[in-house]
C-alpha cells in the first residue's frame, strides 16, 4: 500500500467516492455533497496545514483515501473511504495501517482518535484490526483511540510527509 499526498486532479474521484451510497449511508453526514461545496472543501483542505489529505494506491490504482486532521498537541483524527470497487478485499485495513505507521513514524503523533457510526461494522472491525481501542459509544458513535503503531503495516510512501 502507498500513501500520497492529495492532489486537485484528485477532486473528483474524492467527490465520487464520498457520494457513493454506501458511503452515504455509513456517513456521520450521511448526505450527498454537491459538487461546488467539494470543490470549496477540497481546496481548503488542501491548503490546511491542520490536514493531511491522502490518497492510497495499490500499484498505480488509486484504492482509498484517508484524512489525517490535527486534534490537539500530538493528537489526529483520522478518517478513512475505501473505493466502492475496493470494498470487502482487505483494503480498508492495509489503508489504515499503513496512515497508522505514517503518523507514529513521520508526523510525531502520539495517539489516534476516529469517530465511526456504531452501525458501520465493517469499518469498526478495520479500526479494532489495526490497533484502535473501543473508548466510548454514545448516540449511535463509537469512539476510538490508538496510541501506537498497528501491527502488520507494509506501506511505502511518495513525497511524504
Amino acid at each position: 500500500m502507498t500513501l500520497r499526498h492529495a492532489t486537485t486532479g484528485d477532486s473528483d474521484l474524492l467527490l465520487a467516492w464520498r457520494n457513493d451510497p454506501v458511503t452515504i449511508a455509513m456517513s456521520l453526514t450521511p448526505e450527498p455533497v454537491t459538487r461546488d461545496d467539494h470543490i470549496n472543501w477540497f481546496a481548503h483542505a488542501l491548503a490546511d496545514d491542520a490536514r493531511t489529505p491522502l490518497i492510497a494506491e495499490n500499484g498505480n490504482m488509486p484504492v482509498g483515501t484517508v484524512r489525517l486532521d490535527t486534534f490537539a498537541e500530538g493528537e489526529y483524527e483520522v478518517s478513512i473511504t475505501v473505493s466502492p470497487d475496493h470494498r470487502g478485499q482487505g483494503i480498508g485495513q492495509a489503508i489504515l495501517a499503513a496512515a497508522n505507521t505514517l503518523a507514529f513514524t513521520a508526523l510525531g503523533v502520539h495517539r489516534l482518535v476516529a469517530t465511526v457510526r456504531e452501525d458501520n461494522h465493517a469499518s469498526r472491525r478495520i479500526f479494532e484490526r489495526t490497533g484502535y481501542q473501543l473508548q466510548a459509544a454514545e448516540d449511535g458513535v463509537c469512539l476510538y483511540h490508538n496510541t501506537g503503531e498497528s501491527p502488520g503495516a507494509e506501506s511505502t510512501s511518495r513525497n511524504l510527509p
